[in-house]
């Protein structure tokens, strides 16, 4: 079976006061369709630099990194935008959820950037509300939810086109011990009922325990590891 996330030889480096800094040292994986993987490390090793990397929010300065069998390096920009659209969700460490608008508004916010309405998708997005316990907090405004409301809507808002793809950088790096317990769920209802490959960072040792594979960041590469 061919593998859904690809990366080859990554490097990734930055220049500090002159200085190169090694990031991602010749690293190599694979992971497959339907797999909940976890990637963990110290804090400052490059976790969040390298799941940046394998969802194709960052290019390595050389490597190539395939998902769902595209060098995603090798799309135009354009071409790129379209493939994210279409195939790849992210939930990002600090959410960046608008504040203005409300929980539903957000989770639709990928059909309104692209000029599209989400009629046809609204029982879909509101199945999901339901299903992580947010149908009383659907009309309400951002500012009012919770921190761990608030993650829970992005997990929406990146699975509203039920992406193949679904990454995550500490999705529960903010959020209390229940909190945590209901995003690890959530991961794991995602993955059997639409099949959806999922790849977090963590330091979470309670989500990473969902993963089919865990792996850890160290010197610029990953290995896989028990916890």
């Amino acid at each position: 079976m061919q593998p859904v996330v690809e990366a080859k030889s990554i490097y990734k480096t930055y220049i500090d006061n002159e200085r190169e800094v090694v990031i991602l040292n010749g690293l190599n994986c694979m992971f497959k369709k339907g797999e909940i993987v976890a990637i963990m490390g110290a804090s400052g090793v490059g976790k969040t630099t390298l799941i940046h990397v394998l969802s194709s929010l960052d290019a390595p300065n050389s490597g190539i990194v395939r998902l769902l069998g595209v060098d995603i390096n090798a799309l135009s920009q354009k071409g790129l935008s379209d493939f994210r659209n279409k195939h790849i969700g992210f939930v990002f460490q600090m959410h960046h959820l608008l504040s203005e608008f409300s929980a539903f508004e957000n989770a639709c916010m990928h059909y309104y950037i692209g000029g599209q309405k989400p009629k046809e998708a609204s029982v879909f997005i509101k199945d999901l509300f339901s299903m992580l316990g947010l149908s009383d907090k659907i009309n309400s405004p951002i500012y009012k939810l919770s921190g761990g409301e608030r993650e829970r809507v992005a997990i929406i808002r990146a699975m509203a086109k039920r992406p193949e793809l679904l990454f995550a950088d500490e999705p529960t790096g903010n959020l209390d011990e229940r909190s945590s317990e209901k995003v690890a769920e959530l991961f794991k209802v995602l993955n059997a009922r639409f099949g959806t490959t999922i790849i977090f960072v963590t330091h979470n040792t309670g989500l990473a325990s969902i993963a089919d594979r865990v792996f850890t960041l160290t010197n610029g590469i990953v290995k896989e590891t028990n916890l």
